[in-house]
């Protein structure tokens, strides 16, 4: 079993693709090689059914009127100890955190949150009088189709998600991550521009993608990343401008009801804090959210209807926690921290609590990782 760690920077220097190998009984990662230095690599991750592995370049590069984020098929080398690049196409909009696949391997679900350099224009009234308006990014949900050996196709939808308060001023959409509803045509996308998650369908026929509900959070709250339970029908979504994890229930229209709001940190904060990743366990008895600033991971008990409470609340002395990954074998989560530059290793317990078990590697600036069969 090997590992790929994607390595992003929003600044310039050496970036890109390192392989370990891993070693189960002990969870220990062993540096292979590194690769592809200038690929800013923020997402990292296998399609739905883990035939194909796809990153994001999310270089927030512009030039000539076009944003040079990719989406990046990537491959192991014959000798596989390097990662390659089996093919790779643009994104079409500003920084893709996230890459999902649909259940026919067919298409992909690609969000962007959009670059952070505004301008405005000039607009001239219906009076003849003339005002200034802020112009701000269009990002844009991508549906890709894609060929029969998991290569870049093109793409066939390009869905902007709408404002629901048109009170609002000055905000955009900023879609950062989409889960897929487990067996069904049924997607849910985490807005942190708007405060709100949406549900989506590919309609097949059209190729188009078919917004089904959408339902708003707090002002600001910006939710950031989500996974859907295995057997229930409930969808997670934590905040990046709050500490607390909403859930969500789902009928088969996609249908979103809320169903509980969770402060997953019930102490005092510091204004720096900043929730990333949320994963579950495979038994959908725990939820893991990972709060920067804090530098602390909670963890959340599931009852059997999804219903959340707080266990606990555990140190990462290592730094800011940004991507939460387990171990195939489900003995160990791993955790990347991306400024700090190091990978974290925690033994998961039975009872879903982490022991912490020192650091895994230090690497360029890791923000992501996988494991692959190699």
């Amino acid at each position: 079993m090997k590992v790929i760690v994607g390595n992003w920077s929003p600044g310039p220097g050496e970036k890109g693709f390192s392989l370990y190998d891993y070693e189960s009984a002990t969870g220990t990662l062993t540096f292979l090689s590194h690769s592809c230095g200038e690929i800013a690599a923020s997402f990292l991750g296998n399609d739905v059914l883990g035939n194909y592995v796809y990153a994001t370049n999310e270089s927030d590069a512009y030039a000539d009127g076009v944003f040079a984020d990719e989406l990046v098929k990537l491959k192991l080398s014959e000798s596989g100890n390097e990662v390659q690049i089996a093919d790779r196409t643009s994104s079409l909009g500003p920084n893709p955190p996230w890459i999902c696949g649909d259940d026919t391997e067919e298409y992909l679900l690609i969000p962007h949150h959009g670059g952070f350099g505004h301008t405005s224009t000039v607009t001239k009234k219906s009076d003849g009088s003339f005002s200034e308006r802020l112009v701000q990014d269009e990002s844009h949900i991508i549906l890709m189709r894609m060929k029969k050996d998991g290569d870049f196709d093109c793409a066939t939808d390009a869905y902007l998600p709408k404002k629901r308060n048109k009170t609002y001023k000055g905000q955009m959409t900023r879609t950062h991550c989409i889960r897929k509803a487990p067996g069904k045509n049924l997607f849910f996308a985490c807005d942190k521009g708007f405060d709100s998650v949406l549900s989506l369908a590919i309609d097949y026929g059209e190729e188009k993608l078919v917004l089904l509900d959408q339902i708003s959070v707090s002002s600001r709250e910006a939710p950031r990343y989500g996974i859907c339970h295995p057997r229930i029908p409930v969808f997670y979504a934590d905040m990046e401008g709050s500490t607390c994890v909403h859930a969500f229930s789902y009928d088969g229209k996609g249908k979103l009801s809320r169903m509980q709001k969770l402060n997953v940190l019930p102490r005092p904060i510091n204004e720096s804090i900043m929730p990333s990743d949320i994963v579950m366990d495979e038994e959908g008895l725990h939820l893991y959210v990972g709060l920067r600033g804090e530098n602390v991971i909670a963890i959340v008990g599931l009852d059997k209807d999804g219903t959340m409470a707080l266990q606990f609340v555990v140190e990462n002395p290592d730094g800011a926690p940004n991507i939460l990954r387990f171990s195939p074998d489900r003995q160990f989560l791993f955790v990347t921290n991306v400024f700090e530059k190091v990978i974290s290793r925690f033994l998961l317990r039975a009872d879903g609590s982490l022991q912490y078990m020192g650091v895994a590697a230090r690497d360029v600036c890791p923000a992501s990782m996988v494991f692959v069969e190699g």
